[in-house]
């Protein structure tokens, strides 16, 4: 047998220049015929390259595992049709296998949709059915136990690996294009999680139907160019990526400044994609199942090409395989009613890889002793080479701010040509740039303060608040256990518990006398006096009052208790909606965005120091250290910065606003004289008014992660915590 079972998801990255290893085979051994012949049906469309490869494999394993295995009493006899590469095709054959050859098992399934065909049929008839397709979320054995799907379920896994292949490199933003198909559909959420996972946005989805012509896939194109976004992340089949890749190369879309992957739907095809889409890859990373070669491996790559001049593919190998399972659980099961359940007790699938890698993505913990998980760029072990030839790749520029401003430069009445430039240096030299005329302007997330403004100017902010809020870490659960105690000052407690008692006394003692509710034994009349008394909390007591004097007491009791319970419900709802932040000044530190213009107003607050950070990383180690161990209690910031933390660590910090004066917010920076401001300015409030900025911001920022309430409290720095109801 070529190769042994491989059950770990290892992926390898490849760039597309080099993508050939050439594969060949030997000469077929005819099959020996026996008195004991199980018929296997084998369904591929044969006009395909891909159909070839894999059907010669399949002629080429019987030959092997009976020349191994020429004492066996079984021999498996193959009959193939044609499918013609249409699932109704597929099915048709497979009808007329079953009811004519009377198989007792069928190889096939190129595709999703005929996968799904055969696996009903042979559900319905008792057959084994043995794809050879990608794996599906509809299929699996509990609903379809004849089904055995012997290709690995790369999908899954493939979509961690890209997301952590793209933030090795630092791009916070891609767009998603994929094949518009049932299949395919279903899966993308999992795809997008995954990105989402690494804190990538997803900037656009486009989905492309296998039926688009060439002038279809141009116009999606076309509007994708208009994207700031130069990463793009393909997950589709051989037909729709080829079309999509040639126009792609033709619009000057595989040059320097772009970056694309392409998953593992594309890649474990390669072998049978033509020339013309091969030249269109260069630069291009894909990803594809792993196996190291071996001997066994090569021989049967020569062999194969030797005898029918073709290529050993991916699905050719899982074909292979696929027949030595088959032969041998038909030797060991004898009773083919046992057919299934032997099969799946065989070795099968491994894929090869004979090409340029540049790295290795690990799934299994098995299998992360011998290969290490891609963190950085520089695990690869080979460089990349982008489209264009290039060793870097593309610069990308992302962010609500970016989107902000071309959404408004969109709008304007006269096009604007726009080249975005990095700038490493801080807020205030990036300004004193612009200022010296060595750029036009500035766009991020840049506070509009009068000191800046004698040097530039400035749009109307493009956030929507402008206030500064301050960040804690969350309360431990088990401090959170007696939150219900806390809305209520202990000595109000006290007080409370003790009124209680008495008014319960003062009742009995007036109506003792003349009410039987109020009398019996001893442990009867406590029990229904405190009865009596704490219905009152729910406004549910049952006894009836005889006397004025004791209806009057519990009326104003229960004025004083419907006051109470309002009260503590209010303020334990605002606890329970935000926690609260409790800081003494004197034994904790501060953290402030380094360079920030609002470092001058925290200076004022009465805290023990103050420890200037330069990112949200650096935000979330000093909250997660805390003063005692070198980090801060509290960050303080501008409202949308805060926003941005409290979004990429959902559930873990909570937020209050500032008892300050608000800040201006965030604007965009332009020479002195320029007419862009007065233009910008104007398209951002219709953008405002529109509500568009508002729909943008939600996009970058989760709602999930943030809630407008978490800004409605005041942040106290007297040391004395939230407020409470006492006596006072």
């Amino acid at each position: 047998m070529v190769t042994s079972l491989q059950n770990s998801a290892i992926f390898f990255l490849l760039t597309a220049f080099g993508l050939f290893g050439h594969c060949v085979a030997h000469d077929l051994s005819n099959i020996i015929s026996h008195e004991d012949e199980v018929h296997v049906g084998v369904i591929r469309d044969m006009g395909s390259k891909e159909g070839k490869i894999v059907y010669s494999c399949i002629s080429m394993a019987v030959s092997d595992f009976y020349e191994m295995h020429n004492y066996y009493t079984t021999r498996l006899h193959l009959h193939a049709r044609d499918s013609k590469g249409k699932p109704l095709h597929a099915l048709s054959a497979a009808f007329d296998l079953l009811d004519n050859v009377k198989v007792e098992a069928i190889i096939g399934a190129q595709t999703r949709k005929e996968a799904k065909f055969l696996a009903e049929l042979g559900d319905k008839e008792e057959v084994p059915v043995i794809s050879l397709s990608e794996p599906s979320f509809y299929l699996h054995s509990n609903k379809y136990p004849f089904f055995i799907q012997i290709t690995q379920d790369v999908e899954t896994c493939q979509f961690k690996s890209i997301s952590d292949m793209v933030n090795t490199f630092k791009w916070r933003d891609i767009i998603l294009i994929y094949e518009d198909t049932d299949f395919i559909r279903d899966i993308i959420p999992y795809m997008v999680d995954s990105f989402h996972e690494n804190d990538i946005n997803v900037t656009y989805k486009s989905a492309i139907s296998n039926s688009y012509t060439d002038d279809n896939v141009v116009e999606e194109l076309y509007k994708l160019m208009d994207f700031q976004t130069k990463v793009f992340v393909v997950h589709m089949s051989e037909a729709p990526v080829s079309k999509l890749l040639i126009n792609a190369k033709r619009l000057g879309m595989m040059s320097e400044g772009y970056a694309w992957f392409v998953t593992a739907s594309t890649m474990n095809l390669l072998s049978s994609v033509d020339s013309s889409v091969i030249d269109s890859m260069q630069g291009l990373v894909g990803f594809k199942s792993y196996i190291p070669a071996t001997k066994d491996l090569q021989n049967l790559a020569l062999r194969l090409r030797r005898k029918f001049s073709i290529e050993l593919s991916v699905y050719g190998i899982w074909a292979y395989d696929s027949i030595w399972a088959v032969a041998e659980a038909v030797e060991r099961a004898r009773d083919y009613n046992k057919l299934v359940s032997a099969i799946k007790n065989v070795v099968n699938v491994k894929s090869k890889e004979k090409t340029r890698w540049v790295g290795f993505w690990n799934y299994s913990t098995e299998e992360a002793n011998r290969r290490r998980h891609i963190s950085s760029a520089h695990d690869l072990e080979e460089p990349i080479i982008w489209p264009g030839g290039s060793l870097t790749g593309p610069r990308v520029f992302s962010g609500f701010c970016i989107e902000a401003f071309i959404l408004a430069i969109r709008k304007l009445p006269y096009p604007v040509e726009v080249e975005f430039i990095p700038y490493g240096g801080t807020y205030n030299d990036l300004v004193y740039q612009v200022y010296l005329g060595n750029f036009d302007g500035a766009v991020g997330d840049i506070s509009i303060t009068w000191e800046r403004s004698l040097y530039v100017e400035f749009t109307i902010s493009h956030t929507n608040t402008g206030s500064i809020a301050t960040v804690v870490p969350n309360q431990s659960s088990r401090r959170n256990m007696w939150i219900f105690l806390r809305p209520l000052a202990a000595d109000l407690w006290i007080t409370t518990t003790g009124f209680f008692i008495l008014t319960g006394f003062v009742v009995w003692i007036i109506e003792h006398p003349i009410n039987q509710e109020f009398q019996g034994s001893s442990s009867q009349q406590i029990g229904t006096v405190l009865w009596f008394i704490f219905s009152t909390l729910v406004f549910a007591h049952r006894e009836k009052l005889l006397n004025s004097l004791s209806k009057f007491v519990v009326i104003v009791w229960v004025f004083v208790v419907l006051i109470l319970t309002n009260s503590y419900t209010a303020i334990l709802t605002s606890m329970m909606t935000v926690q609260q932040i409790q800081l003494n000044p004197k034994e904790n530190y501060l953290g402030y965005q380094m360079d920030s213009p609002i470092q001058a107003s925290i200076f004022s607050l009465n805290f023990e120091g103050f420890k200037p950070y330069s990112s949200l990383e650096e935000y979330a180690e000093a909250l997660s250290k805390g003063s005692k161990h070198g980090g801060v209690s509290a960050i303080v910031d501008e409202v949308p910065c805060i926003k941005q933390f409290v979004a990429k660590y959902p559930g873990d910090y909570s937020v209050k606003t500032m008892p300050m004066s608000n800040m201006n917010g965030f604007g965009y920076t332009f020479q002195k004289g320029s007419t862009l401001v007065q233009d910008i300015s104007k398209e951002l409030s219709k953008l405002k008014e529109a509500r568009e900025l508002a729909v943008l911001e939600k996009k970058w920022i989760s709602s999930r992660a943030y809630s407008e309430e978490a800004l409605l409290t005041p942040f106290d720095d007297s040391g004395n915590g939230p407020e409470v109801l006492s006596l006072d």
